[in-house]
């Protein structure tokens, strides 16, 4: 995953309920921790609260078109 790519969260663990088939733009990426940090295209309500960025692994999202593609 690299900063700019468009992805989805698929993840349909913990955090599918609140995160599952939501779009965001990656932001920062770690190719060492295989994590980046997502903002959304839209917030997403979690626990009662909007959140514009999340921090997740790489495994939990889907990339739908890369930079430059």
């Amino acid at each position: 995953m690299k900063v700019g790519d468009l992805v989805m969260f698929t993840c349909n663990g913990t955090y599918a309920k609140w995160f599952y088939g939501k779009m965001g733009i990656c932001e920062n990426s770690s190719p060492e921790k295989k994590s980046c940090r997502v903002r959304w295209l839209e917030p997403v309500e979690y626990h009662g609260r909007f959140t514009s960025f999340s921090d997740f692994s790489w495994d939990r999202f889907e990339v739908h078109s890369e930079v430059g593609s």
